[in-house]
Protein backbone atom coordinates (compact mmCIF):
# COMPACT_ATOMS: atom_id res chain seq x y z
CA UNK A 1 0.00 0.00 0.00
CA UNK A 2 1.57 3.42 -1.08
CA UNK A 3 0.50 6.55 0.26
CA UNK A 4 1.31 10.14 -0.82
CA UNK A 5 0.88 13.54 0.45
CA UNK A 6 -1.28 16.13 -1.53
CA UNK A 7 1.83 18.02 -1.38
CA UNK A 8 5.46 18.85 -0.58
CA UNK A 9 5.66 18.93 2.85
CA UNK A 10 7.34 21.80 4.45
CA UNK A 11 9.40 21.01 7.96
CA UNK A 12 7.80 23.60 10.53
CA UNK A 13 9.87 23.08 12.97
CA UNK A 14 13.47 22.74 11.90
CA UNK A 15 15.88 20.14 13.54
CA UNK A 16 14.50 20.01 16.80
CA UNK A 17 10.80 18.95 17.14
CA UNK A 18 8.74 20.34 20.23
CA UNK A 19 8.91 17.62 23.28
CA UNK A 20 6.05 16.65 25.19
CA UNK A 21 5.97 14.34 28.32
CA UNK A 22 4.67 12.61 31.12
CA UNK A 23 6.72 12.33 33.93
CA UNK A 24 3.86 10.91 36.30
CA UNK A 25 4.96 7.33 37.37
CA UNK A 26 2.19 4.53 36.50
CA UNK A 27 2.89 1.22 38.94
CA UNK A 28 2.11 -1.45 37.52
CA UNK A 29 1.09 -3.85 39.82
CA UNK A 30 2.09 -8.06 40.42
CA UNK A 31 -1.63 -8.64 41.01
CA UNK A 32 -3.29 -10.18 38.43
CA UNK A 33 -2.88 -8.97 34.48
CA UNK A 34 -2.93 -5.34 34.83
CA UNK A 35 -3.35 -2.52 32.03
CA UNK A 36 -2.10 0.74 32.71
CA UNK A 37 -2.50 3.64 30.51
CA UNK A 38 -0.60 7.56 30.68
CA UNK A 39 -2.06 10.49 28.76
CA UNK A 40 0.10 13.39 26.97
CA UNK A 41 -1.90 16.45 25.95
CA UNK A 42 -0.27 18.16 22.98
CA UNK A 43 -1.39 21.26 22.17
CA UNK A 44 0.08 24.04 19.79
CA UNK A 45 1.74 22.12 16.91
CA UNK A 46 0.79 23.48 13.91
CA UNK A 47 0.50 21.63 10.50
CA UNK A 48 -0.06 17.88 10.56
CA UNK A 49 2.60 14.97 11.86
CA UNK A 50 5.41 14.05 9.69
CA UNK A 51 7.11 11.71 12.67
CA UNK A 52 6.75 11.21 15.73
CA UNK A 53 9.41 9.37 18.03
CA UNK A 54 8.33 8.05 21.44
CA UNK A 55 10.50 8.07 24.34
CA UNK A 56 9.94 5.52 27.21
CA UNK A 57 11.26 4.89 30.74
CA UNK A 58 9.40 1.35 32.25
CA UNK A 59 11.14 -0.64 34.64
CA UNK A 60 9.83 -3.98 34.54
CA UNK A 61 10.57 -7.72 36.06
CA UNK A 62 10.08 -8.81 32.03
CA UNK A 63 9.60 -7.33 29.42
CA UNK A 64 8.39 -9.90 27.49
CA UNK A 65 4.69 -10.29 29.37
CA UNK A 66 4.30 -6.77 28.06
CA UNK A 67 2.44 -5.53 25.04
CA UNK A 68 2.37 -1.57 25.06
CA UNK A 69 0.76 0.56 22.18
CA UNK A 70 0.44 4.10 21.56
CA UNK A 71 -3.31 5.57 20.43
CA UNK A 72 -3.19 9.07 18.61
CA UNK A 73 -5.46 11.92 19.28
CA UNK A 74 -7.59 10.29 15.97
CA UNK A 75 -7.46 6.96 17.13
CA UNK A 76 -5.36 5.43 15.64
CA UNK A 77 -3.70 2.88 17.44
CA UNK A 78 0.56 1.70 16.92
CA UNK A 79 1.47 -1.36 18.23
CA UNK A 80 5.16 -0.52 19.99
CA UNK A 81 5.88 -4.04 21.16
CA UNK A 82 4.38 -7.64 22.41
CA UNK A 83 6.05 -9.83 24.03
CA UNK A 84 9.23 -9.02 23.38
CA UNK A 85 12.46 -9.64 25.39
CA UNK A 86 10.84 -12.94 27.58
CA UNK A 87 13.19 -13.15 30.85
CA UNK A 88 14.72 -9.71 30.13
CA UNK A 89 14.57 -7.14 33.59
CA UNK A 90 14.33 -3.26 32.85
CA UNK A 91 15.15 -3.91 29.10
CA UNK A 92 12.68 -0.85 28.58
CA UNK A 93 13.97 1.10 30.35
CA UNK A 94 15.36 5.05 29.16
CA UNK A 95 14.64 4.07 25.47
CA UNK A 96 13.59 5.14 22.29
CA UNK A 97 10.91 4.18 19.64
CA UNK A 98 11.83 5.43 15.92
CA UNK A 99 10.31 5.03 12.65
CA UNK A 100 13.99 4.99 11.22
CA UNK A 101 15.96 1.97 13.18
CA UNK A 102 15.34 -1.04 11.01
CA UNK A 103 15.70 0.12 7.66
CA UNK A 104 18.32 -1.24 6.63
CA UNK A 105 18.93 -5.60 6.29
CA UNK A 106 17.19 -8.59 4.58
CA UNK A 107 15.01 -11.00 5.99
CA UNK A 108 15.16 -13.37 7.64
CA UNK A 109 17.56 -11.82 10.59
CA UNK A 110 19.10 -13.52 12.64
CA UNK A 111 18.98 -10.64 14.98
CA UNK A 112 18.78 -6.79 14.29
CA UNK A 113 19.35 -4.79 16.97
CA UNK A 114 17.04 -1.79 15.61
CA UNK A 115 13.99 -3.99 15.73
CA UNK A 116 12.46 -4.27 19.23
CA UNK A 117 10.93 -7.68 17.58
CA UNK A 118 15.00 -8.60 16.49
CA UNK A 119 16.98 -7.63 19.03
CA UNK A 120 19.57 -8.99 21.49
CA UNK A 121 18.46 -8.71 24.66
CA UNK A 122 20.20 -8.18 27.71
CA UNK A 123 19.41 -8.70 31.12
CA UNK A 124 19.30 -5.01 32.88
CA UNK A 125 20.03 -3.64 29.88
CA UNK A 126 17.87 -0.94 27.23
CA UNK A 127 17.28 -1.85 24.01
CA UNK A 128 18.14 1.72 23.43
CA UNK A 129 16.99 3.01 20.42
CA UNK A 130 14.70 0.69 18.08
CA UNK A 131 11.67 0.76 15.62
CA UNK A 132 8.51 -0.66 16.91
CA UNK A 133 6.41 -3.50 15.90
CA UNK A 134 4.30 -1.40 14.05
CA UNK A 135 5.22 2.22 11.74
CA UNK A 136 5.20 5.21 13.52
CA UNK A 137 4.35 6.03 10.07
CA UNK A 138 0.66 4.97 10.23
CA UNK A 139 0.47 8.83 11.92
CA UNK A 140 1.60 10.43 9.28
CA UNK A 141 -0.26 13.24 8.18
CA UNK A 142 -2.63 13.10 11.04
CA UNK A 143 -3.46 16.37 13.31
CA UNK A 144 -1.37 16.17 16.30
CA UNK A 145 -2.85 18.11 18.85
CA UNK A 146 -5.32 16.77 21.90
CA UNK A 147 -4.83 13.28 23.81
CA UNK A 148 -2.03 10.46 23.19
CA UNK A 149 -2.41 7.41 25.05
CA UNK A 150 0.02 5.02 25.76
CA UNK A 151 -1.54 1.75 27.10
CA UNK A 152 0.89 -0.74 28.85
CA UNK A 153 -0.63 -4.54 29.23
CA UNK A 154 0.58 -6.75 31.57
CA UNK A 155 -0.29 -10.18 30.61
CA UNK A 156 1.53 -12.17 33.67
CA UNK A 157 0.53 -12.09 37.14
CA UNK A 158 3.07 -12.06 39.41
CA UNK A 159 5.73 -9.85 38.28
CA UNK A 160 5.31 -5.81 37.84
CA UNK A 161 7.00 -2.67 37.83
CA UNK A 162 6.45 1.15 36.67
CA UNK A 163 6.19 3.34 33.59
CA UNK A 164 8.69 6.50 35.06
CA UNK A 165 8.02 8.65 31.93
CA UNK A 166 7.63 8.88 28.46
CA UNK A 167 7.35 11.56 25.82
CA UNK A 168 6.71 12.18 22.29
CA UNK A 169 9.07 14.18 19.43
CA UNK A 170 6.83 15.97 16.88
CA UNK A 171 8.12 16.78 13.40
CA UNK A 172 4.95 18.85 11.84
CA UNK A 173 4.72 19.99 8.63
CA UNK A 174 2.49 22.44 7.09
CA UNK A 175 0.42 22.99 3.67
CA UNK A 176 -2.87 25.44 3.12
CA UNK A 177 -5.90 23.24 3.73
CA UNK A 178 -8.38 26.09 4.50
CA UNK A 179 -11.25 24.19 4.34
CA UNK A 180 -9.34 21.64 6.53
CA UNK A 181 -10.52 18.65 4.61
CA UNK A 182 -7.05 16.49 4.63
CA UNK A 183 -6.77 18.07 1.13
CA UNK A 184 -4.10 20.85 -0.04
CA UNK A 185 -5.47 23.34 -1.62
CA UNK A 186 -3.33 23.10 -4.41
CA UNK A 187 -4.47 19.89 -5.09
CA UNK A 188 -8.47 20.61 -3.81
CA UNK A 189 -11.22 20.70 -6.42
CA UNK A 190 -12.97 23.09 -3.97
CA UNK A 191 -10.77 24.44 -1.26
CA UNK A 192 -13.07 26.80 0.64
CA UNK A 193 -15.59 23.97 1.41
CA UNK A 194 -14.87 20.37 2.51
CA UNK A 195 -16.09 17.68 0.10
Amino acid sequence: TITTLSERPQLLLGVTPPTFSNNDPVAISAAGTPVVSSTINVAGVSGRILLIVVDMDLDHVDCGNLEISLTSPAGTIVTLTTDNGTGITNGFSNMTFTPFAGLEGLVPYTNNDDMVTDTLYVNMMSVGSVSPEESLFALQGEYPNGTWILRIADDTDMEGGTLNSWSLQIYAFAYSDVDVDGVGDMCDNCPLAAN
